[in-house]
């Protein structure tokens, strides 16, 4: 099924700018714009249900995308660890050399920020590789589009006053349970 014009109306996406609507609204707005059948893939797509057997060429293509990527960064980081990768492969179809290159040219980067970033413009890049196989008011351009919209919520959501709360949290529960295990431990007798 073609979606026109719920496609043309679909604000444009960037990883370097806040998205102009959240993953929920565009969710909402599916609802009424796809058929049942395209909302399942979408919702499966998203989910990450859609596995290796995936609903659709496209899916399928996204996951053995997805696992390159991911066999690419194991098999750096095994290198770098002077160890063996074979463990932590999974399956894969195909080989994109840019790819390869482009996760090696990631691990560049010295800020885990900036490699992580790195990764997703792979990922992104793989995503418009994918949708120009298809139609491009189809159901892929709106399935591309959810996993974009991911993408771009995911830096948005990212600032360092944020990660400082969440960093501050996570020390504050570590030293209340580091307390109570040591007040446990004092009240045990013997």
């Amino acid at each position: 099924m073609k979606y026109y014009y719920f496609r043309a109306t679909l604000p444009m996406l960037s990883m370097d700018a806040e998205p102009g609507l959240s993953f929920e609204e565009f969710r909402a707005s599916c609802e009424a714009h796809l058929t049942r059948a395209d909302l399942a893939r979408l919702d499966a797509l998203t989910a990450g249900a859609a596995g290796p057997a995936g609903h659709g060429r496209f899916e399928r293509a996204w996951w053995d995308a997805e696992t390159e990527l991911r066999n690419a960064v194991a098999r750096l980081r095994a290198t770098r660890l002077n160890r063996d990768a074979r463990r932590h492969l999974r399956e894969q179809t195909g080989l994109r050399l840019w790819l390869e290159h482009g996760v090696t040219e990631a691990f560049g980067h010295r800020d885990p920020l900036a490699r992580e970033r790195a990764l997703d413009r792979l990922r992104w890049t793989m995503l418009e590789e994918l949708a120009t196989r298809e139609e491009p008011f189809g159901i892929v351009s709106v399935l591309t589009y959810a996993l974009q919209l991911r993408i771009a919520e995911r830096w948005a959501g990212l600032d360092s006053d944020r990660g400082a709360r969440t960093v501050e949290r996570w020390v504050g529960r570590e030293r209340s349970r580091k307390s109570e295990v040591e007040k446990r431990a004092g009240t045990r007798e013997f």
